[in-house]
């Protein structure tokens, strides 16, 4: 069972770069065959769970057989060194079929 902190507040990245790799370490990438990298929700350590769960908002994720809550591995990375997800190339950075087949 997942605890979860109402009013835990945003994490802000202020985080030295070491300890932001230190976080990246903590939580294993997954990368089964055929499929993108994704983290499991639930091994990234509170009180960042509740903060990257919550700044994912309606991000599309993967499905896992199992139906864990998990996320793609860019993101994780992205949101922990503070990369900003709003940027325009984002999405052909990590879709480029996607954004080449819409052009």
């Amino acid at each position: 069972m997942t605890c979860h902190d109402p009013h835990a507040a945003p994490v802000s990245n202020t985080e030295t770069p070491k300890t932001r790799r230190a976080l990246l370490a903590l939580v294993p990438i997954h990368t089964p065959s055929r499929q993108r990298h994704y983290i499991l929700i639930d091994d990234i350590p509170h009180p960042w769970r509740l903060a990257f769960a919550t700044a994912l908002g309606e991000r599309q994720r993967p499905i896992l057989a199992d139906r864990r809550p998990a996320a793609y591995a860019w993101d994780w990375r992205d949101w922990v060194m503070d990369r900003s997800w709003d940027l325009p190339d984002h999405v052909s950075l990590h879709c480029p079929r996607k954004n080449a087949a819409s052009r």
